[in-house]
Parts: C-alpha cells; sequence; structure tokens
C-alpha cells in the first residue's frame, strides 16, 4: 500500500513537473507574442509617419504646381499685353512713316 501510495505521488510528481514546464513554455510564448505586437505597433506607427510625411510632400507639390500655374497664366496675360502694344507701336510707326513721307526733303 505504501509502495503505490509512492509511485502515485512520483507519477503525480511528473504530471506537475509537465505542467510546470508547459506553463513556462506558455509564458515564454506570451512574451515573443508580446514583444511582436510591440513590433508590429512600432511598424505600424513608422507607416503612418511616412503616409502623413509623403501627404505633406503631396500638398507642397500641389501648392507649388499652383504657384506655377499662377506665375505662367500672368506670363501668358503679358505676352498677350505685350503682342497687343507692339501691334500698335507698329501701326503707329507706319502713320508716323506716312506722315513724314508728306513732307517733302531737297
Amino acid at each position: 500500500m505504501l509502495k503505490k501510495l509512492r509511485e502515485q505521488v512520483e507519477e503525480f510528481d511528473r504530471y506537475a513537473k509537465n505542467v510546470l514546464t508547459s506553463v513556462k513554455t506558455q509564458e515564454e510564448n506570451t512574451k515573443e507574442i508580446s514583444q511582436s505586437a510591440n513590433e508590429l505597433m512600432t511598424f505600424s506607427l513608422q507607416i503612418e509617419e511616412a503616409v502623413l510625411e509623403q501627404k505633406r510632400a503631396t500638398d507642397e507639390i500641389t501648392k507649388t504646381i499652383m504657384s506655377i500655374s499662377d506665375g505662367t497664366q500672368e506670363i501668358a496675360s503679358g505676352a498677350d499685353d505685350l503682342t497687343s502694344f507692339s501691334g500698335n507701336i507698329h501701326g503707329q510707326a507706319q502713320n508716323l512713316g506716312q506722315l513724314i513721307g508728306k513732307f517733302k526733303t531737297n
């Protein structure tokens, strides 16, 4: 009877050690999962920062393009004005040439 009791105690001890080993393994796995989750969160934050930086850069590029477009329109308007002014000057030069042609020079 005592021998059987000792065998049962030893068997219980083996089971307890197996359970303890399993618990330690699970604890290590849980720590690894936690570290992986933290790394994933860090990567997510880095991605979010990169996306926000790209958005800011895109906004700046858009503003620059709009500014270039406005400047181009102003230049085109100025070129139209210059063309009109040149046409007027040309007309006045022709009129002046005709008026001068009326004078006789000796």
